[in-house]
Parts: structure tokens; sequence; C-alpha cells
């Protein structure tokens, strides 16, 4: 999945950041979930993957740009054969390095918190 978006302007305070999320689950039971977020007050990147409603992975760190307001970006992961990877433009900014278990993700999206962003395109593809 990959998305270009520009972050317009920040709802937060000086307990709640804005983020921008790229994400994709099996349902709306969330039993699976890969995601990814960009933190632009923190310059962080958080990522996730959930299977059977276990966190095989959650973390956030601080990634080595800045992000701003008023830029355009590039998020993408990937999940694939179970490993997960996150790049924000060009740069890899994530890699499991392992391998984790994954479903049939039906139902990918976009989510904006505390904050306002333009999307340019999504693009999702599975590979069989």
């Amino acid at each position: 999945m990959s998305e270009l978006f520009r972050w317009l302007a920040s709802a937060g305070n000086d307990l709640v950041c804005a983020s921008a999320q790229l994400l994709a689950r099996d349902s709306g039971k969330q039993n699976y979930e890969s995601g990814m977020a960009l933190l632009p007050e923190l310059d962080q990147a958080i990522v996730r993957h959930m299977a059977d409603r276990v966190d095989y992975v959650y973390e956030a760190f601080e990634i080595n740009m800045r992000i701003d307001y008023d830029e355009w970006y590039v998020m993408r992961l990937m999940v694939l054969d179970g490993r997960m990877r996150a790049f924000v433009d060009d740069n890899e900014i994530y890699d499991s390095n392992s391998s984790f278990p994954v479903a049939s993700y039906g139902e990918p999206h976009l989510a904006v918190r505390y904050g306002a962003a333009v999307f340019e395109y999504v693009r999702i593809l599975t590979i069989s």
C-alpha cells in the first residue's frame, strides 16, 4: 500500500500530536492489522503488526528525517510472506527481519488523527 499526502494543519496540543496512518485490517473485528503512522511534531513513526489479536510488532521510534506541515510525503507499507517493511518517501524506516502470521486484509484504509491532510493518490496491491 502506498499513499501520497500533504499535512495541512494540526489540531493537537501539548499532550496529543497529529498522525497520518496507513493501515490494513482483516475485517471490522480487527483480529489482524498491519500499519504505520507518522507523527510530525515528534519526527517519529509507529509500526504495528497484530495477528489473532496479539501484537507481534508495536513500536514507536524516531526517523532520520524531519516531517513538516504543508509538505508532501509518500508512505509505503509492505507485508509480504509475513515480513513487514515501512518507507517514507524512498527511505526505509522499518524492516521486521522476521516473518509473522498474516491474514487476508480486506479493509485497507487511511486515517488522520488530530489534524488534517490532503491525499493525492492511494495504491493498494495484493500479491498472491
